[in-house]
């Protein structure tokens, strides 16, 4: 990343960023042709420098990541560093509920939310707080894969 100095999308004018392998590699085989990323996780050096060129490029970053402490904790520390450059993606409460599993959170999970500041999240903490259970990517799918089909169409 360090002799890279521009960075762009080949179509489009944002880049999708998710943070699950698996649902990456579904994604892209759903829609192959889109400007995805995937984070492996919580963002890493390079992905953040990648994330800053692409930002500086003009390029919106839309992120999706599981609707848990973690996930949710992700989006708001992006939203942080990109608030003109960066929005949500499927983030919401109908999403959280489409994609919402029987795995009930612990106490210390849950209190990672209390960190959480950007006023878009806070409507999916709240109902994560009373449901008491993580929402995952993968509930989420081809919801996410026609969003992407819908965002590239005409570019």
């Amino acid at each position: 990343m360090q002799r890279i100095t521009d960075v762009y999308p080949a179509i489009a004018d944002r880049v999708w960023i998710v943070e699950n392998s698996g649902v990456y590699s579904s994604l892209l085989d759903s829609v192959p042709n889109a400007p995805l990323i995937c984070t492996h996780g919580q963002f890493k050096l390079a992905a953040l420098q990648l994330m800053d060129m692409l930002v500086d490029s003009n390029v919106t970053l839309v992120y999706a990541g599981d609707i848990d402490p973690e996930g949710v904790a992700m989006a708001d520390r992006l939203l942080a560093r990109y608030p003109y450059g960066a929005k949500l993606w499927r983030m919401d409460v109908s999403s959280y509920h489409q994609s919402l599993s029987d795995n009930h959170m612990e106490a210390e999970r849950l209190a990672k939310l209390l960190n959480v500041t950007n006023e878009a999240l806070l409507p999916v903490v709240r109902e994560m707080k009373e449901e008491g259970k993580a929402g995952y990517q993968e509930g989420l799918l081809s919801l996410l894969a026609e969003d992407l089909h819908q965002g590239l169409v005409g570019k």
